[in-house]
C-alpha cells in the first residue's frame, strides 16, 4: 500500500537491522483488496528483506458499517498473531494511521515482553472521527476517546509528523513533553531534480494524492466552477472512496482534468506541469493541524 512506513523498514533492513511488519490485507485508498491477496493468499512475504505477515481485515469500504468492520477486524486479527510471536524483538514501532486501535497488538507485544513501544503519530484521534461525521461529545466520541487516550499513554515516544500536533497530545491526553518529538514525512530523492517550469497563458494547478473525506477535494472542483472562463487549469492525480462522487460533480467542466493514481516514478513529470500545488483538508480545526 503507498504509505511511507515500507521506505522505513525497508531502509532499517539496509541499516543492518531484522524487521518485522505485523499489517492487514492490502486495500488501501480505493477500499477494494488488491489481486493476488484475496481469501488469505500471501499472508507471509519477504519483500526486500522485510518479513511481512498479513493479518485478514476487512477492506476499507465507504458505508459506516464497513468502516467499522474495517476499523476492529485488525486490531482483533492482528492482536491474536502477536500473541504466538516470541521475545525476539527489541522494540515497537506502530505506525499510527487510521484506527487509532491498530496499535492494540503492539501494545499487547510491549507489555507481555517489557519493550520500548515509539508510535508514529499521522493521524489524530478521536478527532479524525469527526471527518466522517461523528459529533464531538456523542457516546460513539467517548468511547473512542478512551480508546485513543490508552494507546498514547502506552507509548514511550510519539513520534509526531506536524508540530500541531504537541499542544494536542498534551492538553487530551496529557503526554508529557519530553515523549513528544518531531518527525516530519519526506519527499523521495527523484523530487529534488524537478525542472523550473516555464510559465505559459494557462496556469496550472496540482492536486496529488489521495482522495478521501478528510482532504476536502471537491472544494477543487467547486473553484473550478467559479474560474470556468479564467485561463486556469485543474489537474488532479490520486484516487480514493470520493473519487466517483468528485468525477460526477466536475460533469460539463473542461478545466478540470483526472489522471487517477500513478506509481511513484511518474509523479515527478506531473508535478513538472504544475505552476503550484494544492494541498486541501476538510474544514475542521483540529484535522487543519496536519
Amino acid at each position: 500500500e503507498p504509505f511511507r512506513i515500507s521506505d522505513i523498514c525497508e531502509e532499517l533492513v539496509r541499516q543492518g537491522h531484522e524487521v518485522m511488519v505485523v499489517t492487514g490485507t492490502p486495500n488501501y485508498p480505493m477500499g477494494e483488496i488488491y489481486s493476488g491477496y484475496e481469501d488469505g493468499q500471501k499472508m507471509d512475504e519477504i519483500l526486500n528483506g522485510v518479513k511481512v505477515h498479513r493479518c485478514i481485515t476487512a477492506p476499507r469500504r465507504t458505508g459506516t458499517i464497513n468502516r467499522l468492520r474495517n476499523y476492529f477486524s485488525y486490531p482483533i486479527a492482528s492482536k491474536k498473531y502477536v500473541k504466538t510471536l516470541e521475545d525476539n524483538f527489541d522494540v515497537v514501532f506502530v505506525n499510527q494511521l487510521s484506527p487509532v486501535m491498530m496499535a492494540e497488538a503492539g501494545i499487547w507485544y510491549k507489555r507481555k515482553h517489557n519493550k520500548k513501544l515509539v508510535l508514529y503519530c499521522l493521524d489524530l484521534w478521536p478527532e479524525s472521527l469527526c471527518v466522517g461525521g461523528i459529533r464531538k461529545g456523542s457516546a460513539i466520541y467517548k468511547v473512542f476517546y478512551l480508546l485513543s487516550k490508552r494507546v498514547y499513554k502506552a507509548a514511550d515516544t510519539i513520534l509526531i509528523t506536524s508540530r500541531s500536533f504537541r499542544n494536542y497530545l498534551k492538553d487530551m491526553f496529557g503526554i508529557a513533553d519530553e515523549n513528544i518529538s518531531y518527525l516530519p514525512q519526506y519527499a523521495e530523492a527523484q523530487f529534488l531534480s524537478l525542472k523550473q517550469k516555464n510559465r505559459s497563458e494557462v496556469f496550472n494547478l496540482l492536486f496529488a494524492g489521495n482522495i478521501g473525506t478528510a482532504q476536502g477535494v471537491q472544494t477543487i472542483v467547486d473553484a473550478a466552477k467559479i474560474l470556468k472562463n479564467e485561463k486556469v487549469m485543474f489537474h488532479i492525480v490520486g484516487d480514493g472512496i470520493e473519487l466517483d462522487n468528485l468525477k460526477k460533480r466536475a460533469e460539463g467542466l473542461s478545466n478540470v482534468a483526472f489522471y487517477g493514481r500513478k506509481p511513484l516514478e511518474y509523479m515527478p513529470r506531473y508535478y513538472e506541469i504544475a505552476d503550484a500545488m494544492l494541498v486541501t483538508l476538510t474544514d475542521d480545526p483540529i484535522i487543519s493541524l496536519t
